[in-house]
């Protein structure tokens, strides 16, 4: 039973650790548009949003359809100028707030009264042209471009650690990202904290936290919430591929907690979210073989082979499950069909493989 472990728990180390995005794109806004003009789209004007009070500036130009867009843009108030080839003055806007984490829709009809005077009205999103902000709404949103900064610093600390392998200092800082942000739906600062905590044996920990992680990548999964062009993380492909890393990782908690029931189960939840089947139904085979459920683990290691026909492992394992059930009768071992058949291709596939030594010595029983 101990070879039989010690099996099982190789493999869990195959498991990358991913990193959480960049911190850009955690707290930035975008803008986008079309500029029209009697109904037809306004191609090659320029595009400029000036940062009120860093006087930083973001340009571009609209397209043969009129249309245009900004990102990257820090949440603040921002001046919106609209020109034309020559240079003119079509469109001004004083005042139009960004916020962090969304997309404005900002379509422009110079056709407007307003806009023949070089001076917005009311847009989307933004505040009134003309109102002069208060002192407490200036200081509310210095205070929120001071939290996003804070978050962003975070994120920072969290991957250059995890980058340098420091394990306690990544999770010190993703405990405290996801505590100034209790409300977000960022499920890959959760799986990152998971990440960090399996690495350092914290296995319930880690289970707690992929089971928070989980229902968050699931929305995004699902289509329940739009992908935001901005963060990767939304995007359902990867969400679902998201999933299957964690099931996967918090199965491996489970069996380093010795919970083999658990364990399976999570390891066959994941195997159809994965980006890597292959191993999922490896260490599902491993699991089955340790519970001596023979007939599961040699169907999770055929599950294995068919993902990935060129990973030896899958081989030996179903090799070693196959000899497992072998008997000695009249003083010949005999095994059941496939057993030669798997040993020999996982020879052929890593001839100089960890397992060659008892593999060989396999083969060499069933010989006599």
């Amino acid at each position: 039973m101990k070879r039989q472990c010690i099996l099982a728990c190789a493999l869990i180390v195959l498991f990358a650790l991913t990193t959480i995005p960049a911190s850009s794109q955690a707290v930035t806004g975008a803008i986008r548009g079309r500029i029209t003009r009697t109904k037809e789209p306004v191609p090659k004007a320029q595009v400029l949003l000036t940062n009120i009070d860093s006087g930083h500036e973001y340009r571009t130009h609209t397209d043969a359809k009129g249309e245009y867009f900004l990102t990257g843009m820090l949440p603040d108030l921002y001046r919106i100028e609209i020109f034309g080839p020559a240079g003119e003055v079509l469109y001004t806007n004083e005042r139009y707030r960004v916020d962090a984490n969304n997309v404005d829709d900002f379509d422009i009809d110079l056709d407007k009264p307003e806009a023949s005077h070089g001076v917005a009205g009311s847009p989307v999103g933004g505040p009134v042209g003309g109102k002069k902000l208060t002192k407490e709404e200036i200081a509310k949103m210095k205070a929120d471009n001071d939290k996003l900064l804070g978050l962003n610093l975070l994120i920072t600390q969290a991957q250059n650690a995890m980058q340098e392998q420091k394990w306690q200092d990544a999770e010190t800082a993703l405990t405290q990202l996801i505590a100034a942000a209790p409300n977000t739906t960022r499920w890959e600062f959760f799986k990152a904290l998971g990440d960090v905590q399996g690495r350092q044996n914290k296995y319930k920990e880690a289970i707690d936290t992929y089971e928070k992680a989980i229902p968050l990548a699931q929305i995004y999964a699902s289509g329940k919430a739009p992908n935001d062009p901005k963060n990767p993380f939304s995007d359902p492909a990867k969400a679902k591929a998201g999933i299957g890393q964690m099931m996967t990782a918090e199965g491996n908690a489970y069996f380093s907690l010795e919970n083999q029931v658990k364990a399976a189960e999570l390891y066959a939840r994941a195997a159809g979210t994965s980006p890597t089947p292959a191993l999922v139904y490896y260490n599902l085979c491993s699991v089955l073989y340790n519970r001596r459920d023979f007939p599961g683990a040699i169907a999770a290691c055929d599950k294995s082979i068919a993902a990935d026909p060129a990973q030896a492992n899958g081989y030996y394992l179903k090799g070693k499950v196959l000899y497992g059930t072998g008997k000695a009768e009249n003083g010949k071992f005999t095994v059941p069909p496939g057993t030669t058949e798997s040993l020999n291709k996982y020879l052929e596939l890593a001839p100089t493989g960890e397992h060659v030594g008892e593999v060989k010595a396999m083969l060499q029983q069933v010989s006599k």
